[in-house]
């Protein structure tokens, strides 16, 4: 049975912004740390371990990461480089996953120290499954501000369609990637939509804005919400006097 690739979007929207989830991440990753923490000190006093391959690649990992960090502070200091950040110290991750697996790994001779490494092996898994259900397959983090704006594209695109609007009014944030969609639905129905210099101006039949920034226009001119995105703030609001009754309005 093949399943609608909206089911999954709706599936997953939810849980990818569950504030519940996130939580859970930043525990498993604080018990992960502690852990780790813990099988390092008792590896420290393990003959068996000292010993192993896994320490010594532990060491090496251990010390690249040292290295690293330190360069970036000092280019920090020193020229001032912005630190890394996001995608930009992604590279982190899979340094940071190796060390936690050759020490989960690593050999012991007390129980106490195998069962710590039965832990962080567990642990490890429960991130996982924890990433897995984060897992945001729309959009970027950086541009989570577009998250909607195909649904919002719809919006317009019915609102065409049903009361022949063809002036759509956009914030700047939105303006391009909405003109995109209109361009690969090639469709010549309503124009582009334009750019206006600073606040976008009264009087028009239909608005694509940033709900939370745009809250004070949208009070002083008594806009009524028709579309509010799912994920970002983007709203599609209409005077309560225009050509579009101010009704809710599906995608």
């Amino acid at each position: 049975m093949e399943i609608p690739f909206q089911a999954v979007e709706d599936l997953g929207g939810p849980l990818a912004n569950s504030e519940a989830l996130k939580s859970v991440g930043r525990l498993l990753l604080l018990a992960l740390s502690v852990l780790c923490t813990c099988r390092l000190i008792l590896g420290s006093l393990d003959r068996k371990f000292r010993r192993s391959v896994q320490a010594r690649i532990a060491a090496i990992v251990a010390g690249i990461l040292i290295l690293t960090l330190t360069a970036h502070y000092l280019a920090f200091r020193v020229a001032k480089l912005p630190l890394p950040m996001s995608r930009t110290g992604i590279f982190f991750l899979p340094l940071c996953t190796l060390l936690i697996a050759v020490v989960a790994a690593s050999p012991a001779e007390s129980p106490l120290s195998r069962l710590l490494g039965h832990a962080i092996a567990g642990v490890f898994l429960c991130l996982a499954a924890h990433y897995l259900l984060c897992l945001r397959y729309t959009y970027f983090r950086e541009y989570e501000k577009a998250a909607d704006l195909k649904g919002v594209y719809r919006v317009i695109e019915r609102l065409n369609r049903t009361y022949g609007i063809q002036d759509f009014t956009a914030d700047g944030a939105y303006r391009s990637p909405l003109n995109f969609y209109r361009a690969i639905s090639k469709t010549d129905k309503f124009p582009p939509l334009p750019g206006y210099p600073g606040m976008v101006p009264a009087g028009k039949e239909v608005y694509i804005l940033h709900g939370a920034y745009y809250r004070a226009f949208m009070d002083e001119h008594k806009l009524v919400v028709v579309y509010r995105g799912r994920i970002s703030q983007v709203v599609v609001a209409v005077p309560p006097d225009g050509p579009v009754p101010p009704l809710p309005v599906a995608p």
